[in-house]
C-alpha cells in the first residue's frame, strides 16, 4: 500500500500567513511577498539603505511553475500599486537591461495589517498570535554588538553577518564569501555575533586580507576554535616591576 504521494509536500513548501493573504486581499499577492522576503534575507544588493533582490519575469516563473508569466506580472503590479512592493531598474549596469530590482516598504505592510505581529525596536509584540500556513523555523534571539536591544536571527536569515563583513571590511561580499558567511552564521552555537565581529577585526588586522580568498577562510578558523574550545579570556598583564636602582654609598677618608 502506498504511503505517499509526488502531489504531497515532500519539498521545501512556500509559507504563507493567512493573515497576509487577508491584509493584500489575496492569496496570490501574499505568496509572491512571501518569496521576495525570503530573497531579502539572502541578499547581499544593498543600494541606497536596502537591501533589494532582482529577478526577471521568467526567473519567477520558474519558482511559481503553476501561474503563467501574465499572473505573475499582473500581481507584481498590484503590489507595487499599493505602494508595498517597491522597484526599479536604475541599479542595472547596462542600460538597456530592464530587469527590475525589489524590495518591501514595511511600514506600508504594516500599516493595512496592524492586528498582526510587529516588530518595533527589534521586539516581536504581536496583539495576536497569527496563524501560520506551515511550520516556520525556530529562532534564536542574540544581543548583535553596539545595541542594547535583543535581535531575533532567524536560521534563514544571515543577513547581519553580510552587513557587519561590509562593515568591518569596507568592501562588498563575493559570490563565493557569501556562501561561506552564510554557512558560517547557521553554524553558531556557543559564538555570538558580537564575537564574529571582534574576529573579523582580528582577521582584518592579519597578513590574511592581503591574500585573496583568504579571509573568511581565516575567519572560519577562528571561529571555529572559539566554538569548540571557547573564546580565550583576555588577560591583562601587571604593570612591570620597577626596580629602585642602588646608589653606591661614597666613602671620604
Amino acid at each position: 500500500m502506498r504511503t505517499n504521494s509526488p502531489l504531497l509536500i515532500n519539498e521545501s513548501p512556500l509559507q504563507l500567513l493567512p493573515s497576509l493573504a487577508v491584509a493584500l486581499g489575496g492569496v496570490n499577492e501574499a505568496i509572491i511577498l512571501q518569496q521576495v522576503q525570503y530573497w531579502l534575507t539572502l541578499s547581499t544588493n544593498y543600494r541606497d539603505g536596502r537591501v533589494w533582490v532582482y529577478k526577471t519575469y521568467p526567473e519567477w516563473k520558474e519558482e511559481f511553475p503553476f501561474w503563467s508569466e501574465d499572473t505573475i506580472g499582473r500581481t507584481i503590479r498590484k503590489l507595487e500599486s499599493m505602494g508595498i512592493l517597491l522597484s526599479t531598474d536604475e541599479y542595472n549596469q547596462i542600460a538597456t537591461d530592464r530587469t527590475k530590482w525589489y524590495t518591501i516598504e514595511y511600514d506600508v505592510l504594516n500599516a493595512r495589517a496592524p492586528q498582526v505581529a510587529t516588530i518595533e525596536d527589534g521586539n516581536l509584540q504581536p496583539s495576536r498570535a497569527p496563524q501560520v500556513a506551515t511550520i516556520l523555523p525556530e529562532t534564536t534571539s542574540r544581543i548583535l554588538p553596539e545595541t542594547t536591544q535583543p535581535v531575533v536571527l532567524n536560521e534563514n536569515d544571515a543577513t547581519w553577518i553580510f552587513q557587519m563583513y561590509q562593515d568591518v571590511f569596507k568592501g562588498d561580499v563575493s559570490a563565493g564569501e557569501h556562501d561561506d558567511l552564510r554557512e558560517l552564521a547557521y553554524g553558531l552555537k556557543r559564538v555570538t555575533p558580537g564575537d564574529v565581529r571582534e574576529a573579523m577585526t582580528i582577521t582584518k588586522s592579519s597578513n590574511a586580507k592581503k591574500r585573496i580568498g583568504r579571509k573568511v577562510a581565516y575567519l572560519r578558523g577562528i571561529v571555529q576554535d572559539w566554538e569548540r574550545n571557547g573564546k580565550p579570556v583576555q588577560v591583562t598583564p601587571p604593570p612591570p616591576k620597577v626596580e629602585t636602582p642602588i646608589i653606591p654609598k661614597v666613602i671620604y677618608r
